[in-house]
């Protein structure tokens, strides 16, 4: 029991260091750490990683991988995107695409 409890543990961080989870209240939207959104200027700045964390091989982007993670952006807004490889095995890339 022990040794499960701290396998537990010891898997927590990582679990919490998925995403920035918080309370919202009612009129307040949700977004991880890596998504700067300045609705007055019609902005969002990304801050994307890839091989974040060793989810799928290091085969993800800020720990998501197989879709898991899609950012939608209302038209006419700017985006900005920051893009750093943290994979020291394998280069990286990234496409933004239409919908």
């Amino acid at each position: 029991m022990r040794r499960l409890l701290r396998a537990a543990v010891a898997a927590l961080p990582m679990v919490l260091a998925a995403g920035d989870w918080r309370a919202a209240t009612a009129d307040e939207t949700i977004h991880p750490v890596w998504m700067k959104v300045d609705a007055a200027a019609k902005s969002v700045s990304l801050d994307i990683v890839a091989g974040w964390n060793p989810n799928n091989g290091a085969l993800n982007f800020d720990g998501y991988y197989k879709g898991d993670a899609t950012v939608v952006v209302p038209v006419g807004w700017k985006v900005h995107v920051a893009f750093r490889n943290n994979d020291g095995m394998l280069p990286h890339s990234l496409l933004v695409t239409k919908p």
